[in-house]
């Protein structure tokens, strides 16, 4: 198992509008951001929030189901939809609901930063990169997007670009411990050793789990 494997466990990926936390993915572990999915008052928007948020996802998208019949042209209830599948790791649904969401309003940053995120665990990597630089060009603070560009290219190998993504991450969240560990691993891999071993002890710090790239990076 080479280095690159290694590390792999180790870095994170955050995704947007999942009420969960530690969700193991085969390849990776995910972060998910606890935000409303949901803007509307209704009954029905109501009970399919409250489904989504008790972790019922099945539940969450027979509800939305409903909704999406009684208004086939809401943005939000697609982006919901979407973001369910993600967490039944249906990435090939969830395309298929945010592609409806981008027919419908292509200027929501949401909407294309879910679609990489499920590119990404489809293994897509060039088309996430594209995505999330849409997200980027909508609100160029979106610092999640920035973060999951970053983890794209370094599965690509492109770690000077990853960096540059990372380093956007750090300036937008200081205190962002796992954006250190992986600009520590892309320094890493650009032989740059004595920047890797500083971000990883900045990571351990800030409370990440930066043993293995100290052990390899510091000595």
């Amino acid at each position: 198992m080479g280095l690159f494997d290694f590390f792999k466990k180790k870095k994170v990926i955050k995704q947007e509008n999942i009420y969960d936390e530690g969700f193991e993915d085969d390849m990776i572990q995910t972060k998910f951001i606890n935000e409303e999915t949901y803007a509307d008052t209704d009954e029905q928007s109501k009970k399919s929030n409250k489904t989504s948020q008790a972790k019922d996802y099945k539940g969450a998208i027979s509800d939305l189901n409903k909704e999406i019949e009684l208004d086939p042209n809401n943005v939000d209830t697609y982006i919901s939809r979407g973001v369910s599948k993600i967490a039944l790791k249906d990435y090939k649904g969830s395309l298929a609901d945010f592609n409806k969401a981008i027919e419908l309003n292509p200027n929501n940053e949401t909407v294309y930063y879910n679609s990489g995120t499920s590119k990404f665990n489809l293994r897509d990597y060039k088309e996430a990169i594209n995505d999330f630089n849409k997200a980027i060009e909508l609100n160029p603070n979106y610092t999640d997007a920035y973060y999951n560009r970053g983890e794209s290219k370094i599965n690509l190998k492109d770690y000077k670009e990853a960096i540059n993504d990372f380093n956007k991450v750090i300036e937008l969240e200081p205190l962002s411990a796992d954006a250190y560990y992986n600009r520590g691993i892309s320094k890493y891999y650009t032989n740059d050793l004595n920047g890797a071993c500083e971000d990883a002890k900045k990571s351990r710090s800030l409370g990440f789990d930066a043993f293995e790239l100290i052990q390899i990076a510091c000595n």
